[in-house]
Parts: structure tokens; C-alpha cells; sequence
């Protein structure tokens, strides 16, 4: 009889973990992967990493699921919500690692069809964009020749997948806080002042040229800025006011160019208004690309289980995902599987159809049989 895969992914959500602190979540993957018979140790102190050997020589592929929760209130109303203040399990990342269980069940029956290994791995700090970069430095990726990931999402009817045209699934991620200097002074006399507020209100607004007329138009990119702040108290102009936000694109170079455009206009429009600006730009991930084999593969299983009509075809996505860094290392391929929802992902009323896991579970373990059976180039780890 199979794992109930929705109680164990209903046994996470009430229990969820941020960023590398997912240390009872891995207890719990382990100690699932232990009754199933499959060996597994930990990677980068709170992933897991669990292996299964086929009977034929073959490639080793890995299967990735992200196992970390968001620092946001669960509002979901479900029976199981989270039972931790200020964290939920609102990316579905819950419902991932249930996938990787399934996968983990249904490969230790299926043994005799798997050339060479498939190794697991459950992956903390991906919403940090720590988890990738800390599994590899474990060795995760260690004689792995290609890798497999897979999401959930809610805009998408139960029983779809979506597959990205074009070899960019996912878009680059960067980090950029401005802090803007001036002088503050009473707020009834204001000329007596170098206003930092005002300066980083007109930088807000000099940065939404980047997009709409540094940027060529073919190519995709946003830069947002999501936080700003200053002052203590209605009546004084505070010393200093800082932004923060993040840029999005889906070529390097176009990364590189925002980069130099941040710090070039933050500066000269503090300048502008008698401040200065000092600039803090972090590349965080690269945009995720998926290479030509690995999604033939995937997508050849999508349409054997679920049948063409059930594929669906998507420009790229300008979220960001650390996956992006496996991909950057050995062949790759991303796809999401529909969770029919009524709220978007990282919404703190977000719910899934769970009837997404055992779907994902069993497109990933076919994907992986198949994967061993591919001719794959050295891996360059």
C-alpha cells in the first residue's frame, strides 16, 4: 500500500521552517526515507540527501525538491495550518517534499528499470536563495550528470504542466539597497536641510527609466523597488532615508548593464538634490536555463502520462529560483505542475488541490527512470 503522501505533506505544513532552519523537517524527511529503505545523510547541515541504486550501470541523475516554508502569517483557514506564528508554508514547498517521498516510494519498487542511481535531494533556503549554493558546497551535485526540479502552481489547472519555451525558464535575481545621505533639520524650515527623503523619492522614480529606456525592449527585465525608509518622528527630517529592491532579467549582460545603471543613477539624482548615495548591489542567482535534453526528456514523460493537451507552453517566468544554480552545472530541466488554486503563490491564503502531489511524484519518477537511460556528457563537478 502507498504512503499517504497528503498526510505527510499536511504533517509539514503545521510544522513549517524558513530559510537553512528546516532542521525537524529534514528529521522528518529522514526518518520517512528510513521506512521506506532508503539511505540518506544530511547536506549543508539541514538538507537531505538520499540516493537509490539501480540495477544496471548508468548515469547518476538527481531529482531536486525545495523543502523551506516563507516568514509570512498562514491565513489559509485549512484544519492543518501552520502552527508556528509568522511562518507558512505558502509556496507549497510542503507539497514538494511529499513529491519527493512519492518519488522515493514508488523508485525502491521500480528498482530493475533504473540504469545507474537517482539521488534526491531536499533542498533548504530556497526562498533565501541560500539552499542551492550551500548543497553544492556539500557535495550534493557530486557525479550528478543531470538534474530534474519541479513546482507547484496554483494558476494552473490540476493535471497540466507548464514547460517554458526557449532555454531561459526563470529569470536572474538581484538585491540592491541604496542608503541616501544628507542633513537633516526642522521640518518648518526645510532649506536648512539636505532632505534625504526627497532625494530617494527621485531616485524611485529615475530608476523606472531603466526599464522603459536604457533596456532594449526585446529583452526582459523589471527593476522594483519593494522597501523605502527614513525618518523617526513627523516633524524632523531624518540624516538619511534607504531603499531597497530587486532587479529581474533573463540575460546576463542586460544584469550587468542594470547594475551599472543603478549605481550610475542612484548617485547622480542624490547628487542632484545635495545628498550622496552609497549603493549596495548583490547578483544573487543567474537566470535558471534549462538545457535542450533534459526537457525532451521531461516533456516526453508529461505527454506519455498526461497526454499532449495537458502540456502547456510559457514564456519565461521572471521569478527567480536557486535551482539556477544546478543548472549552471550540469544539464537541467524546470517545469511546474498545476495546483489549481484561488490565491498566487507566497500569498498568505494560498491552498492547493494536494491531488498535484501524487501527479508530480509520478511524472518525477518516470522522468528519472527514463533520465538513466539518456546519454548524458561528464559531469564537470
Amino acid at each position: 500500500m502507498s504512503l499517504d503522501l497528503t498526510a505527510f505533506r499536511r504533517r509539514l505544513h503545521r510544522r513549517p521552517e524558513t530559510g537553512l532552519d528546516t532542521y525537524e523537517t529534514a528529521e522528518t524527511i529522514m526518518s520517512f526515507l528510513d521506512d521506506l529503505g532508503v539511505a540518506s545523510k544530511t547536506c549543508a547541515g539541514t538538507g537531505v540527501v538520499a540516493e537509490i541504486e539501480g540495477t544496471a550501470p548508468g548515469p547518476t541523475v538527481a531529482v531536486r525538491v525545495d523543502i523551506d516554508a516563507l516568514p509570512i502569517e498562514d491565513l489559509s483557514g485549512v484544519e492543518f495550518a501552520s502552527e508556528r506564528a509568522g511562518k507558512a508554508h505558502a509556496c507549497g514547498h510542503d507539497a514538494h517534499a511529499a513529491i519527493g517521498i512519492g518519488v522515493a516510494e514508488a523508485l525502491m519498487g521500480r528498482r530493475s528499470e533504473i540504469a545507474g542511481r537517482v539521488r534526491l535531494i531536499f533542498q533548504p533556503g530556497e526562498e533565501t536563495f541560500q539552499g542551492a549554493l550551500a548543497m553544492i558546497e556539500g557535495g550534493a551535485l557530486h557525479g550528478v550528470q543531470a538534474i530534474f526540479g519541479v513546482h507547484n502552481r496554483p494558476t494552473v489547472p490540476l493535471g497540466s504542466v507548464v514547460f517554458v519555451d526557449g532555454s531561459a525558464a526563470m529569470a536572474a535575481s538581484d538585491r540592491f539597497r541604496i542608503t541616501v545621505k544628507g542633513m537633516g533639520g526642522h521640518a518648518g524650515m526645510p532649506h536648512q536641510t539636505r532632505d534625504p527623503l526627497v532625494a530617494c523619492a527621485a531616485v524611485v522614480m529615475s530608476l523606472q527609466t531603466i526599464v522603459s529606456r536604457a533596456i532594449d525592449p526585446s529583452q526582459s527585465a523589471t527593476v522594483s523597488v519593494c522597501r523605502m525608509s527614513g525618518g523617526a518622528v513627523f516633524n524632523v527630517i531624518g540624516d538619511s532615508a534607504e531603499l531597497e529592491g530587486t532587479a529581474r532579467y533573463l540575460e546576463q549582460s542586460v544584469g550587468e548593464s542594470i547594475a551599472d545603471l543603478v549605481r550610475d543613477i542612484a548617485k547622480s539624482t542624490a547628487s542632484a538634490h545635495r545628498c550622496e548615495a552609497d549603493v549596495d548591489y548583490t547578483h544573487m542567482v543567474p537566470p535558471l536555463m534549462t538545457s535542450p535534453e533534459a526537457v525532451r526528456v521531461a516533456m516526453g514523460v508529461a505527454t506519455d502520462i498526461l497526454g499532449g493537451s495537458k502540456i502547456q507552453r510559457s514564456s519565461a517566468f521572471m521569478g527567480s529560483e536557486d535551482f539556477a544554480l544546478y543548472a549552471a552545472r550540469i544539464p537541467a530541466s524546470y517545469f511546474w505542475v498545476g495546483s489549481q488554486g484561488p490565491y498566487p503563490l507566497h500569498n498568505p491564503r494560498f491552498v492547493i488541490d494536494e491531488g498535484c502531489i501524487r501527479i508530480g511524484a509520478d511524472l518525477m519518477t518516470e522522468i528519472a527512470v527514463r533520465a538513466g537511460r539518456t546519454d548524458w556528457p561528464s559531469p564537470r563537478l
